[in-house]
């Protein structure tokens, strides 16, 4: 598992070291000063990990990156995105724009029916891409509370092909969310944490579904504390949360045993 590019405070919000690690216990710090832009999106695609947005990089270890183009899928220095892997291509998510690439060194654009937002959640099975909640950029009639310059959703989208998008549901059971953190794990879409702009607070739920149109939640002996945007990861047969913005941020680690849906704090 590998971690990068995090959010400290106000006056310190930017974070461009990279540390990895096998089990969620030992962490390794591999780089405290990475050569990507600061908060690029980050996959692994073709066994290796690309980091693009105003640029786009390239490592097979994390250690030793390659700036492979100058020209990134986005010009937005301020850019918060989220990139993938699917079908063989690298697919990176800012507000309605939808770019492709093969190898990150050229990309192909589309404006997504799903419309301008932030802060939502991208994951993929190895038939689908999801696209989940997140906010507009338009104020809520009241408006809501913390950003009241946003509408926050709990909708869910898919696509076959990264261009060709559907709305699955338009209203999800789980209350609209803005930075929830997503991950495909075993089959399964997991949605855990995100921020409630109309309440002004954070969110510790987590979700579960097979299709991205049926939802369960999913209650655990043991709730982690809620935050928005914390990283998921799917790694041997666990899921693992990491990290996130509960306020204050947090270096916390969580696994959920899947065998038995009781998550377990792991030292960091």
């Amino acid at each position: 598992m590998y971690l990068s590019n995090g959010y400290v405070t106000i006056d310190d919000p930017m974070v461009r070291d990279l540390w990895r690690s096998k089990d969620g216990r030992e962490w390794e710090m591999v780089l405290a000063n990475t050569p990507y832009d600061g908060h690029s999106a980050i996959a692994v695609h073709n066994n290796r990990i690309f980091a693009a947005k105003n640029t786009v990089w390239m490592s097979s270890d994390g250690e030793y990156w390659e700036l492979i183009s100058g020209y990134g899928p986005t010009t937005d220095p301020d850019a918060l995105a989220r990139m993938i892997s699917f079908k063989g291509y690298l697919w990176f998510f800012y507000l309605d724009q939808v770019s492709s690439s093969v190898d990150g060194t050229t990309w192909t654009a589309t404006s997504a029916p799903f419309g301008r937002r932030g802060g939502y959640a991208v994951v993929a099975d190895e038939n689908y891409i999801y696209v989940l909640g997140g906010s507009t950029l338009t104020p809520n009639l009241p408006p809501e509370t913390a950003y009241p310059e946003r509408t926050s959703l709990n909708d869910v989208w898919r696509s076959s092909d990264g261009v060709n998008w559907v709305r699955l549901v338009k209203h999800a059971p789980w209350s609209p969310r803005i930075w929830p953190g997503a991950v495909v794990h075993r089959g399964s879409i997991y949605l855990f944490g995100g921020f409630d702009n109309i309440a002004g607070d954070n969110i510790g739920e987590l979700w579960k579904s097979d299709d991205g149109a049926n939802w369960q939640r999913v209650v655990t002996a043991l709730e982690p504390p809620k935050r928005h945007w914390p990283s998921l990861f799917s790694f041997k047969n666990s899921l693992y949360m990491v990290a996130g913005n509960g306020w204050p941020v947090r270096n916390d680690v969580w696994r959920l045993e899947s065998s038995n849906p009781i998550l377990r704090a792991l030292p960091f």
